[in-house]
C-alpha cells in the first residue's frame, strides 16, 4: 500500500507499556512520513483511545488544544470470590495520600511495597475493603510491582445487619466465655453466622 500522501485522523487502542511518543513513532514507519501527532497524551501505564493525525491533518492540533477533554481511568481487576471489579478514579474513590506528613509512608503505598518484598500472592479481606485493590493497583503499576490475586469475604453481621467489629465487645469470644458459654457453643454460634453469611451469597 502506498501510504505516502498518507493524511487524516487514526484512533488508536493504546497497550500498556507504551508511551503516546512510542505508538507516535510506530505509526511514523508505517505511515512513511514524520508528520505524526498525537492528540493528547496518555502515560505509560494507561490503556485507552489515543488520537493520531496524520499527514495534513495535523493541523487540526490548533483547534484542538483549545477543546475541553477529559481522561477517565478505571481499574478493573478479579476478585476470586465476589468477581470481576471495576472502580472509576475520581468517581469510585478520590486522591489518596501515599506519604504521610510524620515522614511514613501511607496505609497503601506500606501495603503494596510489603506485598512485593514479601512475595504475598493473595490478600484476604473483608469486602468493605473492596476499594483497596484499586488504589493499590494504580501503584503497584507505576512502581512496576507484581499484583497478587485478591479474595474479598462478605462479612458477619448482626441482627440488624450492622458490620460486626472490635468495638461489639458483647460478642467477643472472651465475653461469651464469662457469660459462661462453652468453647462448643461458641463455634456453634460462630458456624451459624457463616451459614447465613454463605446462604445469602
Amino acid at each position: 500500500m502506498n501510504t505516502a500522501n498518507a493524511t487524516g485522523v487514526i484512533v488508536v487502542n493504546k497497550p500498556e507499556g507504551w508511551t503516546s511518543h512510542d505508538v507516535v513513532a510506530k505509526m511514523r514507519g508505517i505511515a512513511g512520513t514524520r508528520r505524526v501527532g498525537h492528540l493528547g497524551t496518555l502515560d505509560p501505564i494507561a490503556t485507552g483511545v489515543l488520537p493520531l493525525m496524520i499527514g495534513h491533518a495535523t493541523r487540526l492540533a490548533q483547534f484542538w488544544d483549545k477543546a475541553e477533554k477529559s481522561y477517565e481511568a478505571v481499574i478493573r481487576f478479579e476478585d476470586k470470590n465476589l468477581g470481576p471489579q471495576s472502580f472509576t478514579a475520581g468517581k469510585d474513590f478520590g486522591d489518596f495520600l501515599i506519604w504521610r506528613k510524620d515522614g511514613l509512608p501511607s496505609y497503601q503505598l506500606a501495603c503494596v511495597v510489603d506485598d512485593a518484598s514479601t512475595n504475598i500472592t493473595e490478600v484476604v479481606r473483608g469486602r468493605d475493603l473492596l476499594k483497596a485493590p484499586a488504589r493499590q493497583i494504580l501503584l503497584q503499576r507505576a512502581l512496576l510491582l507484581p499484583a497478587p490475586g485478591y479474595f474479598h469475604t462478605h462479612l458477619l453481621t448482626d441482627e440488624h445487619g450492622i458490620r460486626l467489629a472490635k468495638r461489639h465487645d458483647i460478642l467477643a469470644i472472651r465475653t461469651l466465655r464469662q457469660q459462661g458459654l462453652a468453647p462448643a457453643q461458641v463455634l456453634q454460634m460462630a458456624a451459624a453466622h457463616m451459614t447465613t453469611v454463605t446462604s445469602n451469597r
